[in-house]
Formats: C-alpha cells, structure tokens, sequence
C-alpha cells in the first residue's frame, strides 16, 4: 500500500509538470514558473523513498527507537502534500494580485464599482475569482468559483485551523464527491486529496489568467 500510495503521488506529480512544461510559454503570469520546482522537488522526493522504502531505517536522534518505516513514510507524503498544496495557492493568490488589481484593469474596476466604500480594503484571491466569475466579466464558471471557494476553504483550515474546517466542505473534484466535514481533520481522508486540489487549482489558474490577459488586451486595444 505505501508503494501505491508513493506511485500515484508520482503520477500527479508528472501530470502537473507536464502540465506546466506544455504551457509555460504561453504563461504570461509567471505562475507556473514558479509552481514547476514545488512538483520537482516532491517528485525527487518520493522517487528516492520509492527507491530505498524497502531499505529505509528511521532513528530518533538520541534515542534506540527504531521508528515504523511504512508509518514514517505515510506521513511524509501528507506532510509534503499540506506543504505542496499551501505553497502553491499562496503563489497563485499573489500573482492573482499582480496581474489583476491595476486600475484600469477589468477585476479592480468591478470590485471598486461593486463596493466603492470597500475600495482600498484588502482583495484576496477568493474576491478576485468572485469578480470574474460575475455576469460583467464572465472569465471563469460560477462552478469554477465554486471550485476556487472550495479550495480555498481547504487552504484556509490548513493554515489557520490545523486541517479542522469550521463548516462542512463538499466539491466535484476531476468528477470525484470529495466531502469533509465540520470538526474533523482533513487529512484523515483521501491521502492523495491535496496533491490532487494542487493539480486542479493550477489547471484553474492558468485557464483563468489566458481569459484575463484577452480581456485586458481588449480594453487596452480600445
């Protein structure tokens, strides 16, 4: 089971870098720049415990105890998943920022328009997806914000409630029902679940930034 569940990490991490790879020169942003040597990294990562998992002896530094090496390895790779998946919605959300909150530019005149008493309160990237997803801009679904709202609540009960969610969280994921609720934590399901909304929130990302970058280039054009 752990070889399987080192192996399908690899796949996603595959999938992801091609992903990246096929489209990084059409990528504007900069974001998949960024978010290629996280998958890199990982996947260097569970290539080499794939490789030495039957050899692998962990010591507590100071202590005889000879640690489980399946159990060890079970929690690098959910450890390294949360890192994955946190790392790469922050990189997301700030070049989200970058590339949309300039005046002039089509997601701040809708959040300014919207709530002008709000303007120079702080945007987040659940804000910026909220706009685009308005009848005005139409740049991504109203199920794409679903989506991005969902992985964003992921993120956030990560980061600020150690994996708890203050609210049931359910989303289609890749034609996956991924459920988790109120009150317990969320690495207790799906091993691979993060790897998998890490994949997903950059597959959003830069069908998102080629709508905005058309939209911009229109306005400016005019």
């Amino acid at each position: 089971m752990l070889t399987k569940h080192l192996e399908d990490s690899l796949i996603l991490m595959e999938g992801i870098g091609a992903f990246c790879v096929k489209r990084k020169a059409t990528d504007n942003s900069g974001a998949l720049y960024h978010v290629s040597p996280i998958f890199d990294s990982t996947d260097v990562l569970f290539r080499l415990l794939k490789d030495q998992s039957e050899s692998l002896k962990f010591n507590i530094q100071g202590d005889s105890v000879v640690v489980d090496p399946v159990r060890q390895i079970g929690c690098i790779i959910i450890d390294q998943s949360r890192f994955t998946f946190v790392a790469i919605i922050s990189i997301l959300e700030s070049t989200a920022k970058d590339i949309s909150l300039k005046e002039g530019f089509p997601v701040k005149t809708f959040l300014d328009n919207e709530k002008p008493k709000e303007r120079e309160k702080r945007k987040y990237l659940k804000d910026i997806m909220s706009a685009s997803a308005s009848e005005e801009l139409k740049l991504i679904t109203v199920e794409n914000n679903e989506e991005w709202k969902f992985l964003l609540d992921i993120r956030n009960a990560l980061v600020h409630s150690n994996a708890i969610p203050d609210k049931d969280l359910v989303c289609v994921v890749y034609g996956k029902s991924y459920f988790f609720k109120k009150g317990e934590e969320i690495m207790n399901g799906d091993i691979q679940s993060l790897f998998i909304f890490s994949k997903k929130a950059v597959e959003l990302f830069y069908e998102w930034s080629q709508k905005h970058e058309k939209c911009v280039k229109a306005i400016m054009t005019n």
